[in-house]
């Protein structure tokens, strides 16, 4: 949620980005100068969740804006942006498929105080994958689950939604296999 100034500059008028992610007003500030207040933004704010003891890495100490933070980035970016959303990210590795469940409830939470409608919800990541160190972990499908039945119960029902599953996607590609052809001595 935090980049150069340069880099935000490069990333609109050479790569045709429109998608960025903040999680302060500095940020925003930063972003609407280097892109010369273009009207094609797709503004996501990142919220920071309550502490999570059953991820590995929590990043929500990292990352994010808090509650109230989040309220009034929410009202600010909502007049500045083409399209507006919400990331998350529940943390690494987590143990417990229903944090997902408690991040929807809270970020529902924060936008019925902000009065703001969303386009889009960001899942984020932190999809757990089973590691040979056996720590327990829950499935996708129980994530899954967990995200549907949040969705359901809350306004957020068919808002497009996206997830940042990488690690679970690749965590398996970082296994190594090697044949040795020859050893000398």
């Amino acid at each position: 949620p935090v980049k150069a100034p340069e880099d935000i500059n490069a990333a609109y008028f050479e790569y045709g980005v429109r998608n960025f992610v903040l999680d302060c007003k500095d940020e925003l500030f930063k972003i609407l100068r280097e892109t010369g207040l273009a009207q094609d933004l797709n503004l996501f704010i990142r919220v920071a969740l309550p502490k999570n003891e059953a991820a590995m890495i929590d990043f929500s100490s990292k990352f994010g804006a808090d509650y109230d933070e989040a309220v009034a980035l929410l009202q600010e970016c909502r007049n500045v942006t083409q399209s507006l959303g919400v990331s998350f990210h529940v943390g690494t590795q987590t143990t417990d498929a229903h944090k997902y469940a408690d991040a929807i409830y809270y970020v529902s939470d924060i936008l019925e105080e902000s009065g703001v409608k969303i386009d889009a919800l960001n899942v984020g990541g932190g999809f757990p994958v089973p590691y040979a160190d056996g720590q327990a972990v829950c499935s996708l499908e129980e994530c899954v689950a967990e995200i549907e039945e949040a969705l359901d119960a809350t306004d957020l029902t068919g808002i497009p939604l996206l997830a940042e599953p990488g690690r679970y996607l690749v965590a398996q590609g970082a296994k190594l296999v090697a044949r040795v052809e020859l050893r000398k001595s």
